[in-house]
């Protein structure tokens, strides 16, 4: 179990990885926060 600082900083890192690689993040994304 996450807590909603925890998503909100996982949240936050996805972003930053998709704009280094969009394409990888458009898959990674859609799984995790389901």
């Amino acid at each position: 179990r996450f807590t909603k600082k925890e998503l909100e900083d996982l949240h936050a890192l996805f972003v930053s990885l998709a704009a280094q690689s969009q394409s990888n993040a458009q898959y990674i994304i859609p799984s995790v926060f389901q």
